[in-house]
């Protein structure tokens, strides 16, 4: 999603920070897959390896891969829980939200991001054309940008677990007899937005206020459209004025 930090208010400024920050780490665990692949195809391509030797070399990394990414999105999510909690305990209802997140995530590394990059990378060394060092080199360069996609994850989960939070504050409020908090889906006014599709919310159509945190569809880079890519965020009403 990489925000410059001046992009958003000042409240959202700690968010933007800590979600580039999880971006970074997963270029870097991609970058550091990335030159164990290129190390072991060059040892190949001097013993003038053909394309099947390449993807050979290729399918016996993507493990690697698959857990690299694992990893760090594992670690991501429980440092997004803590942007949100600090250091409280999670409730029941915030371990719930971790744990679903952690599943849809899972799901997301193993069945598209790791087979994605895997059927590129195929395409680019067994296409036509001589592979060389310097192919090998573009084809992995290529793919970068995929896994910093998948920091979306980590501004997900900040949402999912605030509204874990709301949840039960609104459920204290109901016990002492109080209204709910009142929630505020806000556009970044220097993005494009989604617009709905099979499954997913357009950004715009959740645009505006809500009663509560349980009136909420979903949460910014949940089931929109745009999914990693959104910069949409939430404020509440506290203390007599909208906050981040």
């Amino acid at each position: 999603m990489a925000v410059e930090v001046g992009d958003l208010r000042s409240g959202q400024n700690r968010l933007v920070r800590a979600t580039n920050a999880q971006q970074k780490k997963l270029v870097r665990a991609y970058d550091t897959w990335a030159a164990g692949v290129k190390r072991d195809m060059d040892a190949a391509l001097k013993r003038w390896a053909r394309p099947v030797q390449l993807k050979a070399i290729l399918d016996s990394h993507l493990p690697e891969l698959e857990a690299a990414m694992l990893d760090t999105t594992h670690q991501g999510v429980q440092t997004a829980e803590k942007v949100v909690i600090g250091r409280g305990q999670p409730s029941p209802r915030v371990l719930a939200a971790r744990n679903l997140h952690l599943r849809k995530n899972d799901e997301l590394v193993t069945a598209a991001l790791v087979p994605f990059i895997g059927a590129r990378l195929v395409a680019a060394l067994t296409g036509p054309g001589v592979v060389d060092s310097r192919a090998v080199a573009g084809a992995l360069a290529a793919q970068r940008a995929y896994p910093a996609q998948y920091a979306g994850g980590f501004w997900a989960m900040i949402f999912e677990t605030k509204r874990a939070q709301g949840l039960d504050v609104d459920e204290e409020q109901r016990r002492l007899g109080l209204p709910p908090v009142k929630v505020k889906w806000r556009l970044d006014p220097q993005a494009e937005h989604c617009q709905a599709s099979p499954s997913f919310y357009g950004c715009p159509d959740l645009a505006g206020e809500y009663e509560s945190w349980g009136h909420l569809p979903t949460v910014p880079a949940g089931e929109v459209t745009c999914r990693g890519l959104c910069r949409c965020w939430i404020e509440v009403w506290r203390d007599g004025r909208w906050q981040s």
